[in-house]
């Protein structure tokens, strides 16, 4: 679906973007970060230059983007205090 997006409405459209943040927040929801952060980097860095696109959704993917930070934090922590010790 996302490539029918871009291949008929173009990498900047409203609703492409909005497709990239869905696919992304998929992969989220699946554990899949590795995956869903370059979709979330890609349609922030679209989002800001697009025409049509509101601060609530530039929010929801910043925070999409922030809470794949968060999931790597919390990894690497678990990692650490398993390794370590508490």
């Amino acid at each position: 679906a996302l490539g029918t997006r871009r291949a008929t409405l173009g990498n900047q459209h409203p609703d492409t973007l909005r497709s990239i943040n869905n696919l992304g927040t998929l992969w989220l929801d699946q554990g899949k970060l590795a995956e869903a952060e370059p979709l979330f980097v890609e349609a922030l860095s679209r989002m800001k230059k697009a025409p049509g696109i509101n601060d609530a959704n530039i929010a929801r993917c910043l925070n999409n983007l922030v809470s794949v930070a968060i999931e790597y934090w919390s990894i690497l922590l678990l990692a650490c205090l398993l390794r370590y010790g508490a």
